[in-house]
């Protein structure tokens, strides 16, 4: 990863990653989404019904050497505290995203726009999230099969506060709705009853591994402040 162009710098806006020294340009972060978007249909019946995919499926992938987090966290309640919005829900739909950057190598990174219909909102947004997710060369079709249905927490960024953050201009349009993963565990999946991120090896810092008890407890916490 001796180099600035890179997966990982491609898809820093959205997961809140950047590398040491590489600085996500401006103008790529905010291209334009696909008018209408190529939203993919809801499964059957008897496809909605089936068990969801086991984690290891999902079309996310992890850290490596170099990369660090822009919003980085340790604890359930840091996470909390640091998130513009905390909500549990189920994956409604998987529309088609942006892409970002223009390595030779790697070509353009494209990003699914998730469509979280919220169960419970425990910080801010209460009408359904769009949360900007990089498909890490997997297909729209094969992310949208993996992702539909799942019951999950999330610890969300505002998009609109990251421009804010980082001095840009005001974003417009739609994006300035959207969300993305606040971090590496951001994104914690009901995975039989167990509390998984599929972006983290690591749980939180003393944080329940059940997904109720961890649910109820991130509830408590946002309760608080």
């Amino acid at each position: 990863m001796g180099k600035c162009v890179t997966r990982w710098a491609a898809v820093a806006l959205v997961l809140g990653l950047t590398l040491a020294g590489c600085a996500p340009n401006a103008a790529d972060q905010r291209r334009s989404v696909p008018a209408g978007g190529n939203a993919l249909p809801a499964p059957a019946a008897d496809e909605a019904t089936a068990a969801a995919p086991d984690v290891a499926d999902l079309p996310l992938g992890g850290g490596g050497g170099g990369v660090t987090e822009v919003d980085p966290t340790s604890t359930l309640a840091e996470t909390v505290e640091t998130a513009d919005a905390v909500a549990l829900g189920r994956v409604a739909s998987v529309d088609a995203g942006p892409s970002y950057g223009d390595d030779p190598g790697l070509g353009n990174i494209g990003y699914a726009h998730v469509i979280l219909e919220i169960g419970e909102a425990m910080k801010g947004e209460t009408r359904p999230i769009v949360i900007d997710m990089p498909m890490f060369g997997r297909d729209l079709t094969d992310v949208a099969a993996a992702l539909h249905g799942l019951r999950m927490l999330v610890f969300l960024r505002s998009l609109s506060v990251d421009a804010e953050n980082a001095g840009q201009p005001a974003l417009t349009g739609v994006e300035a709705g959207h969300f993305r993963i606040l971090n590496m565990h951001g994104m914690v999946v009901d995975q039989d009853g167990r509390a998984v991120s599929p972006w983290s090896s690591e749980e939180f810092d003393g944080a329940p591994s059940d997904f109720s008890e961890l649910v109820d407890e991130t509830r408590r916490l946002a309760g608080s402040q």
